[in-house]
């Protein structure tokens, strides 16, 4: 009866119209009626059992479809792939066990073939009964009718108390019946025993929506709701996830991705602490997607989006100085980021950006100095800096990317230095006569412009103020000022004894972190009368005299030496050493030029002192002029400096020629500064005649003032008796 089982269950077009006709013969009424109801018969039974093994199919790979997604956490591609399996399973299924069988065509004939296999003694009676009732015996002249009918008669008598219904096993049809019950029972109790689950896995595999799991175990990833995770190219791109508290975590999570360019890999991210994980994409190239896998959670799946980092691609700054300093507005070339600003400047920075922003920021190190307001690309800012300091922008263009190496831009502070001032006494000392006229030279400047200019005095006296002396021509905002003028000592008002210092003053234009003030350093210088002034004068000449005195004495010791080393010239042995023996001596005779160059400073300073305080007669005039003065001066400019010339060409050129033009010079200059002394000892003693005649004088003035002063004292005792 298995064989029965592949017989095709669709009727013939014949058969049904045969149903349709009334039945004349007993074949067809005993017969074909019979052969009918059993193809019903046995096309419902295949009908039953092809139903039994869909149904079963479509269980199982149901349950694998649920198996597999609430094990694996299938992501949506995935559920859609094997949704797209099942629907061929189970329609493979039902084509081969039920729509095909019902499409097969069979009629009477195929019916009787498997009556006959039933019923072996039949012998093929009932096909050719089946055969000739249907009319096919053949050309007439090759068959018998009479023959045909036999063979039907026979076949319905064969027929009679044989039991078609038994080539049908009512088992498979049961059986298939049952388990079409079966498969509907189980859905039914799995839908009443968990209507969740059942409702999320139709949800999922059948509807295919974006329905969760419930699940032990939940991966956040930290990521736009566009599951989008941005970052720069060539940065390390760091993807975070986290466990939410109240979820079990994994033992470990793994990224499973795929780049760009086709590579895809597996691996496991690093926990940090309790519940959260990373993984980095180090110094990223290209573009990836992934999804994260931990524990019972699967997650969608996520993309990276690289771009470039914001830059400037173009920098321009301006400066406005401030008005004070009366400068223009100007403009750095381009390229150049590093300027010089005075206090009070303005500093204007517009810059273009590499590609749109959503926020800038100007900041000097990590302090922010503004928000600024970005117009696509272009960066616009401006600071009143009061110090040097570095500025760059902060930006954070569209995707959220900061610059990670910033222009900078560096701005110096200029420090507004104070005018310079140097007030200069020529030819003065620290005193001065009533009649004095002093030499003043000032001299001024600012880089900015001077706003004023001033000398001031103040008298060393408790009750004195501080005095101001007019400076002529003076133009505010000139930048350099420089006046001379004789000021004459009795304008100050400074009494004899009294101490006067003197200063020059200037201010500048700065009003911002001014104004600067520039001062001078004070000149001090006490009103003497003449004959103390003379004597100060007197004690000075003294000294420069032994000074003098010394000069004469060195150059008397150089001679000698110059003598002996002269002895020696025609010495064979000694005239390798010759230029060694006179170099030092060359260096004593440059050095006495020294000394005498300065005694005759010092001179020429008295002169002037001399003149400025109106004390030089004609005679002292020609005593220093022409006594001390002159004659020093062509010793420094011929007679010594050409001595020291001549010893050094000796110490080059050793000949005799030479030496012999050494000791006739060193004999004129001492000459020269005997005489220079002689004169300075014999005005010397002239002094100290008039200064001993002088302090004479002077006690007897004191002596005539106590007398005086006795006999007015007497006087008083005489009229008091």
């Amino acid at each position: 009866m298995g064989d029965a089982q592949d017989f095709p269950v669709v009727i013939d077009a014949d058969i049904a119209q045969r149903k349709m006709m009334p039945s004349q013969t007993p074949f067809r009424q005993h017969v074909l009626q019979r052969l009918s109801r059993l193809a019903k018969r046995l096309r419902v039974n295949r009908a039953l059992v092809g139903a039994g093994a869909v149904a079963v199919v479509v269980l199982l790979v149901l349950a694998i479809q649920f198996a597999l997604d609430y094990t694996l956490r299938l992501r949506l591609d995935m559920r859609c792939a094997l949704l797209g399996v099942v629907l061929i399973v189970i329609g493979w299924i039902t084509w081969r066990k039920l729509i095909k069988p019902q499409r097969l065509r069979f009629d009477e004939r195929d019916v009787a073939r498997v009556v006959e296999e039933r019923f072996p003694q039949l012998d093929s009676l009932l096909i050719s009964a089946v055969d000739f009732d249907a009319g096919n015996v053949g050309p007439v002249e090759s068959n018998s009718p009479q023959l045909a009918a036999s063979v039907v008669t026979q076949a319905v008598e064969a027929t009679r108390g044989l039991s078609f219904d038994d080539i049908i096993h009512p088992k498979l049809a049961r059986r298939g019946t049952l388990k079409v019950f079966a498969v509907a029972s189980v859905m039914v109790a799995s839908i009443a025993i968990s209507p969740q689950k059942m409702g999320i896995w139709l949800d999922r595999n059948i509807l295919l929506r974006d329905v969760n799991w419930p699940k032990r175990t939940v991966i956040v990833v930290d990521a736009s709701d566009d599951r989008i995770i941005k970052g720069a190219i060539g940065d390390d791109l760091e993807i975070r996830a986290s466990i939410p508290t109240g979820s079990v975590v994994p033992r470990n999570v793994e990224i499973v991705f795929e780049t760009a360019s086709g590579k895809s890999g597996r691996e496991n991210m690093t926990g940090v602490g309790q519940r959260e994980f990373r993984y980095t994409f180090a110094r990223a190239k290209e573009e990836a997607r992934f999804y994260l896998t931990g524990g019972d959670d699967t997650t969608d799946w996520f993309e990276t989006r690289l771009t470039e980092r914001p830059t400037i691609d173009e920098a321009t700054l301006s400066v406005e100085p401030p008005p004070y300093t009366g400068m223009a507005m100007f403009t750095l070339p381009s390229g150049q980021r590093a300027c010089e600003i005075y206090p009070g400047s303005v500093v204007a920075i517009q810059a273009i950006a590499s590609k749109p922003l959503a926020s800038a920021r100007l900041m000097n190190g990590t302090k922010v100095l503004g928000e600024l307001e970005p117009e696509n690309q272009t960066i616009t800012a401006s600071v009143t800096p009061d110090e040097s300091q570095t500025l760059h922008f902060s930006m954070t263009d569209l995707d959220g990317l900061n610059n990670v190496r910033p222009m900078r831009f560096s701005i110096r502070m200029l420090k507004d230095i104070a005018p310079q001032v140097k007030l200069t006494f020529a030819h003065v000392g620290n005193m001065a006569t009533p009649a004095a006229r002093i030499p003043v030279e000032i001299d001024m400047s600012d880089d900015l412009g001077l706003a004023s200019a001033d000398m001031l005095f103040r008298i060393d006296n408790p009750d004195a103020a501080q005095q101001s002396v007019t400076l002529a021509d003076f133009h505010p905002r000139s930048k350099q000022y420089a006046t001379q003028f004789d000021w004459p000592v009795q304008s100050t008002g400074a009494a004899i004894g009294e101490q006067v210092a003197v200063f020059a003053k200037a201010q500048d234009l700065n009003t911002v972190s001014g104004p600067g003030v520039g001062e001078s350093t004070t000149i001090t210088f006490r009103v003497v009368t003449a004959e103390e002034f003379l004597a100060e004068l007197n004690r000075r000449e003294q000294e420069f005299r032994r000074q003098f005195e010394r000069a004469v004495d060195n150059q008397e010791r150089l001679r000698r030496h110059l003598l002996t080393v002269l002895s020696h010239l025609n010495d064979p042995d000694q005239k390798d050493k010759i230029e060694l023996q006179l170099a030092p001596l060359e260096r004593r005779q440059r050095q006495v030029l020294a000394q005498v160059n300065v005694i005759r400073q010092q001179f020429v300073q008295v002169l002037s002192e001399l003149e400025i305080n109106q004390l030089d007669e004609p005679e002292i005039r020609q005593r220093l002029q022409d006594g001390i003065i002159t004659p020093l001066t062509d010793l420094g400019a011929r007679e010594l400096s050409q001595a020291a010339d001549l010893i050094r060409q000796l110490g080059r050129e050793p000949s005799m020629e030479i030496a012999r033009q050494i000791d006739p010079q060193q004999d004129r200059i001492l000459y020269e500064m005997q005489s220079v002394l002689d004169h300075m000892l014999k005005w010397e003693g002239f002094q100290q005649a008039v200064t001993l005649l002088r302090e004479i004088m002077q006690l007897q003035k004191d002596l005539n003032v106590e007398t005086q002063a006795e006999i007015e004292a007497g006087t008083d005792d005489v009229f008091d008796d």
